[in-house]
């Protein structure tokens, strides 16, 4: 039996206009913290933390610190999904 894969696909998640083009995700990978940085403000910009099959794991608003505590999250690959009431941006980060 073969199960080596077959094949192989590109997934480009940001979006690189309005609050997307602005904000920067550290430390990726993370372990108990996530920071989200934006030269705009993050008042009532929204996020999603989603597992590769795309069932939601956390979501909520941002703080206005950009902090987020990821402690309670299982060790994987994470799509990181923030968006305010024109744009989003999608970044993948690894919780170690």
């Amino acid at each position: 039996n073969d199960l080596s894969p077959c094949g192989s696909f590109t997934l480009d998640l940001a979006e690189e206009s309005g609050i997307g083009s602005s904000i920067t995700i550290f430390p990726n990978p993370a372990k108990d913290m996530l920071t989200i940085k934006s030269v705009k403000s993050l008042k009532n910009v929204q996020y999603g933390i989603y597992d590769l099959l795309g069932k939601t794991i956390k979501k909520g608003y941002l703080p206005l610190s950009g902090k987020l505590d990821i402690y309670e999250i299982p060790k994987g690959i994470f799509i990181l999904k923030v968006e305010d009431l024109k744009h989003s941006y999608h970044q993948k980060f690894i919780k170690m």
